[in-house]
């Protein structure tokens, strides 16, 4: 690979992953997966160019480069005439070396018991579950910096097709960090307690506005993804075009971003820019407190660059949690549960406009009434935030980590 320089910065990404598929009480097939790429950022003629390559190959690399050099003369928003020394606290965050040992044998094994399990009740009928196990690495090389960090975390996944009076199906997803964390026990009672909720849904035809909102860990992520992280760019402050700079939550609702947490794979020292990562309050108390960007925005405003430019946007994402369990909360008058919001790409977030579908069931007073399909919402979420209860019970979804919610209406 050609030098690094002031202008030029290489980072290569490589993954080895295993994927396993389980239908039923079979193996059906493993899949074998080494991908690399390597992109490269540059600055020529004050202007900044990224591309991607697939390997290391040192005479199409330099073509590329001469190919990126042509783009910069037809590019217009400037950038620095070369990238800031880098300045980085190597922070060491605790890897579990127990899951690098976990063998496919182990996960075949596991697999195909948690699928026999679930297929002893006599509603079930198929099961597809999904285990992936990753072992990546990445490496960052600038001027005079060299820097590398390896993860391993295996995904799971599990699709079942229920028939009872009616036909429904549970999708779950999770992604363990520790090889303790894969209990078969604590998978199962997930999947039969989504089951419960999901089983033979009905039609909703009442009107959503008469209930209070009870928020699965697996819907709020969907929400805070759109509502939150995305409407807390730089350029929003700017422009204060967003809802939430000019809302005010319930004072318990707390998001932060942590990109230190031990074990999990996507904690970073830091981002795509060479920027350090740093801990941050996105919403303290209730109010928006921190913008979340990249270097180049960060240069366009004249601001100092968060650390954020990432996949998704963010590293880890804590909701803060609250003091009362999910059960006591579902014995709030009548309540909508909501696991699934179907469509949410298609709101209108800026707004913080949440008009769409969702599935899950109806409870009154703690006990489940139906299931529930085409639930009807049409929401402002700086109205369904105004006052909330937050569940003490959090589970990570992806890299966030979050409660159960519960939104009341006044």
């Amino acid at each position: 690979m050609l030098s690094p320089t002031k202008t030029i910065r290489f980072i290569e990404d490589s993954c080895k992953a295993t994927q396993l598929e389980i239908s039923n009480k079979k193996l059906k097939r493993i899949l074998e997966n080494d991908e690399s790429t390597i992109r490269i950022d540059s600055i020529f003629n004050n202007k900044r160019v990224i591309k991607k390559m697939d390997s290391i190959n040192i005479g199409r690399l330099q073509q590329i480069i001469e190919e990126m050099k042509q783009l910069s003369n037809i590019k217009k928003q400037e950038f620095f005439l070369e990238f800031p020394k880098v300045e980085i606290n190597i922070i060491e965050t605790i890897k579990d070396k127990k899951l690098e040992l976990i063998t496919i044998k182990e996960i075949i094994d596991m697999g195909i018991a948690i699928n026999k399990e679930i297929l002893l009740d006599k509603t079930v009928k198929s099961i597809q579950s999904f285990w992936e196990i990753n072992n990546s690495k990445t490496k960052y090389i600038a001027e005079n910096f060299d820097y590398s960090e390896k993860n391993t975390n295996i995904g799971f996944g599990i699709d079942l097709s229920i028939k009872d009076k009616t036909p429904s199906s549970v999708f779950i997803s999770k992604i363990f960090f520790k090889k303790e964390d894969i209990n078969i026990g604590a998978i199962l009672e997930e999947i039969k307690e989504e089951m419960d909720i999901c089983k033979d849904p009905i039609e909703f035809k009442g009107n959503a506005k008469e209930y209070n909102l009870f928020f699965s860990p697996y819907a709020l992520r969907q929400i805070v993804n759109y509502f939150v992280v995305q409407q807390s760019s730089l350029e929003s402050f700017e422009k204060k075009d967003s809802y939430l700079m000019h809302t005010e939550f319930d004072t318990k609702i707390n998001i932060c971003e942590d990109p230190f947490v031990d074990y999990s794979p996507y904690s970073e020292i830091m981002d795509l820019d060479f920027i350090a990562t740093k801990k941050k309050h996105i919403i303290k108390n209730g109010k928006v407190l921190e913008y979340i960007t990249n270097e180049q925005d960060a240069f366009k405003y004249k601001k100092e660059p968060s650390g954020n430019n990432l996949p998704g946007g963010v590293t880890n994402l804590f909701f803060e949690s609250g003091q009362k369990s999910k059960e006591e909360l579902l014995y709030t008058g009548k309540i909508l549960f909501i696991n699934n919001l179907i469509g949410i790409h298609t709101t209108n977030s800026k707004e913080g406009s949440l008009n769409l579908s969702a599935s899950g069931a109806e409870f009154e007073n703690g006990k489940r009434i139906n299931a529930l399909k085409n639930i009807k919402l049409n929401e402002k979420i700086q109205d369904l935030w105004k006052k909330v209860e937050i569940s003490k019970e959090t589970k990570w979804v992806g890299n966030y980590n979050l409660p159960y919610l519960l939104c009341l209406r006044n």
